[in-house]
């Protein structure tokens, strides 16, 4: 069956059935799974000052202008992730590729805070070494933020009949909701892990944390509809 533009599959590439795919039940996943990935994001970035302070021994200038650059940085590249979702990728695809390299980022900060050898001794600065682990980590952070904030919200709503707005209205209210009540968990229960029980359980629970949020977004694939990407709009302006 030829799938038209603007319509919606399944995850076979037949056209979705409207009784079998989308509806409540997938597009309430992705506001499950915002309240975890916004946490573990939340927790860490607004917390890095510290760890950057306490931990690699930068100055607070360094430290302040090192949060400001990732924090810059991870929203800046919502644009690109969004580009990616709506031109070369579907959406699920998206938060599947992106995610993932969040969690690789998170997985070496991890490691790192862990291993006494990857860490610089009290007073010093890091070493080359210890500062590319560091950044590879930071950065892979803030490219899988870029593309999972553009793609998550996008197929929470490709889920709902866009004819009936009252329901896409009450699906990102509770977005909302989710993005929320997820920096309310990273700036209390996190925030109080990471200062009290260290920054190495605060990474293990952060790694935890999203890979069940991820477990959970993927489990719910047979139930999603997808909508075919439209190629490059560069291409289609140049054309």
């Amino acid at each position: 069956m030829n799938i038209e533009n603007g319509e919606f599959e399944d995850w076979r590439g037949s056209k979705a059935d409207p009784a079998k795919h989308g509806g409540a039940t997938a597009s309430s996943i992705a506001c499950v799974v915002e309240v975890l990935e916004n946490m573990v994001f939340l927790s860490n970035a607004t917390n890095f000052v510290e760890y950057f302070l306490k931990s690699m021994h930068y100055s607070a200038a360094e430290s302040a202008n090192m949060v400001t650059n990732f924090m810059g940085t991870s929203f800046l590249l919502t644009i690109f992730g969004g580009f990616v979702s709506d031109s070369f990728l579907t959406r699920f695809k998206t938060f599947i590729i992106f995610c993932t390299l969040e969690l690789l980022g998170l997985i070496l900060l991890t490691i790192q805070a862990q291993d006494s050898r990857l860490l610089p001794p009290i007073n010093s600065k890091p070493s080359k070494t210890q500062e590319a682990i560091l950044y590879t980590g930071l950065y892979a952070i803030a490219a899988g933020f870029g593309g999972v904030k553009a793609a998550l919200p996008a197929h929470g709503a490709d889920q709902l009949d866009h004819s009936n707005q009252r329901l896409v209205s009450s699906f990102f209210n509770w977005f909302f909701f989710s993005l929320c009540l997820g920096g309310l968990i990273a700036s209390t229960v996190m925030i109080w892990i990471q200062e009290n029980l260290g920054w190495n359980w605060g990474f293990k629970i952060s790694v935890v944390t999203l890979s069940v949020a991820l477990c959970i977004f993927s489990m719910g694939f047979p139930i999603y509809r997808y909508k075919r990407p439209g190629g490059s709009p560069l291409i289609r302006i140049f054309k």
